[in-house]
């Protein structure tokens, strides 16, 4: 006998939550976004391409498929779990994060990302001059459309920043997030713990971010969690992984159930 449990409690039977968990490529998985729904996860990944009028998930064009939009993918099943939830992406009140990485031709995608929102944006952050927290933050890497969003005057869509940007580029209000490709900082090192002087380059940067009011995040970091550890203790915001089962083992301590 197979026991049915209520949608709204399958969805509420996550605990704790991975607020520190990115799911990078999540398009990627056998179930995009649910397997990361499924460990908790607070932060997905899909990267998108414009194809004849609509935003496709997909790493490379020739993996493209019509059915893969970013609508099907991500908006639509987000939205459901915030109706479910009652303004939440999880039945526990956490920020939940959508970056989408445009491959290329930023200022035409945003222009077809802002239609694609528009159905949405009772659930998405936005920024009118005051910041306003909802459900979802939709954030934007990649082939980043920085000026365009730099002239909405009320924006549902925030820029992934970068290290330079803590030095007197846009500030949070536009870029809450400062991300960086971990080798480019700390070079190809397969050295863990880091060196004591990586160790400090990186607590200057969560040190800077944090006193900006804005979030940290690598990508390209090794699936290890003696990586893993460190940058948790020194205060980095999100960690990304491919492996979602493992990383949250380790942030939670004990096994997958």
């Amino acid at each position: 006998m197979i026991l049915m449990l209520p949608i709204a409690m399958v969805l509420a039977f996550q605990s704790p939550l991975l607020t520190h968990a990115h799911a990078h490529n999540d398009y990627a998985h056998a179930r995009p976004l649910f397997d990361a729904l499924d460990q908790g996860f607070c932060s997905v990944e899909a990267d998108v391409f414009l194809v004849d009028g609509k935003l496709l998930v997909a790493h490379n064009r020739n993996d493209l498929k019509p059915e893969r939009s970013l609508v099907n993918l991500y908006l639509k099943p987000l939205a459901d779990r915030v109706r479910i939830n009652r303004g939440s992406v999880y039945a526990e009140k956490k920020p939940f994060i959508l970056l989408i990485d445009i491959k290329e031709k930023g200022e035409e995608v945003y222009q077809e990302l802002k239609n694609e929102l528009k159905p949405y944006e009772r659930l998405l952050t936005y920024q009118d001059g005051t910041l306003h927290k909802r459900a979802i933050t939709v954030i934007l890497s990649g082939d980043r459309p920085i000026e365009n969003v730099l002239k909405e005057k009320k924006r549902f869509a925030f820029i992934d920043g970068r290290p330079s940007d803590l030095d007197g580029g846009p500030d949070s209000s536009v870029t809450p997030l400062i991300s960086q490709d971990f080798s480019e900082v700390f070079g190809f090192t397969l050295q863990f713990p880091l060196k004591p002087e990586q160790h400090a380059k990186l607590v200057d940067m969560v040190n800077k971010c944090h006193a900006q009011g804005r979030i940290l995040r690598f990508w390209g970091t090794a699936e290890n969690p003696t990586l893993w550890k460190e940058l948790r203790e020194t205060g980095v915001d999100l960690i990304g992984t491919d492996q979602l089962a493992k990383l949250r083992e380790f942030l939670v301590g004990t096994p997958t159930p």
